[in-house]
């Protein structure tokens, strides 16, 4: 399995160890099915290029074309809201298809944010490795807006000791899906219908939401 490198999916901590909602939700879906999984932190390009080749057999990851291509969905795991945030004091219109136009918007290099994000060539778009970098590049004017999930957003803001009141947001996609993967190269196909189980039973007794529940 891999998990993106990216806080707070996936992170090390101080001492080494592997951590992350993503790491958590692993470890309790092995724990249903009673199989251990070698769970490895990858960038997240990489982590869509490894599910592709069958290097990796499953990945959790936002649902898209390309993930698409490289994998066999198995189960929606969460859904998010995609945000657009800017400074509170900001005047700028948060919004896509235009309202930001020429303006540099930070968003974490590899992740898929929607079709309308994809397609807006107006706006400057400025990759970064996590959200924790983007917001520090938006409270320093050295960006002029940001891109993330909720998830992502306001993980980071507890993380940093920062107030949502800082910040104007706007949603950018009302929903976006991400899902556990069995990459199409896999030979472990056999394992789809227990993993389906797994997972249903993690939404139904409530793991789901307390993994990916929002600070």
């Amino acid at each position: 399995m891999a998990s993106a490198d990216v806080w707070p999916w996936g992170y090390r901590t101080e001492s080494g160890e592997l951590a992350g909602t993503l790491v958590t939700f692993y470890d309790r879906l092995s724990g249903l099915i009673g199989k251990t999984f070698h769970n490895v932190l990858r960038p997240h390009r990489r982590v869509i290029r490894e599910l592709e080749s069958g290097r990796v057999d499953l990945a959790v990851l936002y649902e898209s074309p390309t993930t698409e291509q490289a994998g066999i969905l198995v189960a929606p795991v969460i859904q998010v809201r995609v945000l657009l945030a800017g400074l509170a004091d900001s005047q700028l219109k948060l919004s896509l298809g235009g309202g930001l136009a020429g303006r540099t918007v930070a968003y974490i290099r590899g992740t898929y944010y929607g079709e309308a994000f994809e397609r807006d060539d107006s706006i400057r778009k400025v990759a970064v490795k996590d959200l924790r970098q983007a917001v520090e590049m938006l409270l320093r004017g050295r960006v002029d807006a940001l891109v993330a999930s909720d998830q992502s957003f306001f993980s980071t803001l507890h993380e940093l000791g920062l107030g949502a009141e800082r910040f104007r947001l706007s949603v950018a996609l009302q929903q976006q899906d991400g899902a556990l993967y069995l990459s199409r190269a896999s030979s472990r196909d056999d394992l789809v219908p227990e993993l389906r189980r797994a997972v249903e039973t993690m939404r139904q007794n409530g793991d789901l939401a307390e993994i990916f529940h929002l600070p």
